[in-house]
């Protein structure tokens, strides 16, 4: 096709490949950019994915994505965080515990991390906003018996 240019690596799209030279251009720029609330939504994703991983291999014995994320990712935007609630041993108090997942996760997006211990999770599990939280939630890991 004489006159057109694409970027190179690539080939035109049919559908484009019919339009006018400018009208490609557009299509071809509207294609390559994204907006920033869906790379942030890819983010979110492969974060959550990375943390939960590393979650299990701290031997979580139970781990819930709770919060707006967790009711529509689809719908996520710039504000969007990860809401993420965890059940794993540790000698650590809840604070001490706390500032070490984060040390160990260095989350790349905003999150909020609530750990407990199998004790502390028995105590706090029956309380209205936790009960929200697992009811609107989702179970990511999750051990059978502890």
């Amino acid at each position: 096709m004489p006159g057109k240019q694409h970027m190179e690596g690539t080939r035109p799209h049919s559908s484009l490949a019919a339009t006018s030279g400018g009208e490609a251009a557009d299509a071809y720029g509207a294609l390559a950019r994204r907006s920033p609330a869906a790379e942030h939504r890819d983010l979110l994703e492969s974060e959550l994915v990375r943390i939960v991983r590393e979650l299990v291999q701290l031997r979580a014995r139970k781990v819930v994505l709770f919060g707006s994320y967790a009711r529509a990712k689809e719908a996520a935007d710039l504000f969007t965080d990860l809401d993420i609630l965890a059940v794993l041993d540790s000698d650590l108090p809840f604070v001490e515990r706390t500032r070490d997942l984060y040390r160990r996760l260095a989350p790349r997006v905003a999150t909020d991390i609530l750990a407990y211990t199998p004790r502390e999770w028995e105590n706090v599990k029956h309380r209205p906003f936790i009960e929200k939280a697992l009811a609107e939630g989702k179970v990511l890991h999750e051990e059978t018996s502890y």
